[in-house]
C-alpha cells in the first residue's frame, strides 16, 4: 500500500495503535528513568544507613580486627561486600519472582478495564543486566563511601566490646 499511495502515511497495525494513542510507549522510557533514579536514591541511603549502623553497632570488633592487623582497606571491603552479597541475593530472587508475580498483579487490573489477554514484552538484557547491575554497583559504592568513616575507629577502642 506504500507503493500505491506514497503521499500519505501508511502504518502497520501496531505503528498505527501508537499513532492514535499518542505514543504511550515511548513515554515509558522516561518513566523507566525515573523509576530508576527513585530506586538508586532509595537503596543508596538505606545502603549508608545500614553501614553506619554495623559500624555504630560493631565498633569493637573493628577495633579488634585494627589491632589484629587489618587495614582501613580491607574493612571498608568487609563492609561493602555484605551490603553487595545481601543485594546479588535480592537481585536472584526478584529476577526469579518478577515474572510470576506481575501476571498475578497486573492482569487483573488491565482486566477490570477489558483487556483479557495480555502479553509482556521483556527485555531480558534491559531487565535483567543492565538495571540490576546498576542498581548493585551503586548500592556498593555507596556502601564502600560510608564504610570510609571506620578509619575514625582507633585499635585503642578495643574496650567498647560489651
Amino acid at each position: 500500500m506504500k507503493l500505491e499511495y506514497n503521499e500519505t502515511d501508511v502504518f502497520s497495525a501496531g505503528e498505527y495503535i501508537s499513532y492514535m494513542i499518542g505514543d504511550v510507549a515511548g513515554q515509558l522510557q522516561g518513566v523507566k528513568s525515573l523509576i530508576l533514579g527513585i530506586i538508586l536514591c532509595i537503596n543508596i541511603l538505606v545502603a549508608l544507613l545500614m553501614v553506619k549502623s554495623f559500624i555504630t553497632r560493631e565498633k569493637g570488633e573493628i577495633a579488634i580486627l585494627k589491632a589484629i592487623g587489618f587495614p582501613d582497606a580491607s574493612l571498608v571491603a568487609w563492609q561493602s561486600l555484605r551490603i553487595g552479597i545481601v543485594l546479588c541475593v535480592s537481585i536472584f530472587l526478584g529476577s526469579l519472582v518478577s515474572n510470576p508475580l506481575s501476571k498475578l498483579t497486573i492482569e487483573p487490573i488491565f482486566q477490570m478495564m477489558g483487556a483479557y489477554s495480555i502479553e509482556f514484552e521483556i527485555v531480558p538484557l534491559e531487565v535483567y543486566v543492565a538495571y540490576p547491575l546498576t542498581v548493585l554497583l551503586a548500592t556498593v559504592l555507596a556502601a564502600a563511601l560510608g564504610a570510609t568513616q571506620l578509619t575514625k575507629i582507633s585499635a585503642a577502642e578495643t574496650s567498647n566490646i560489651e
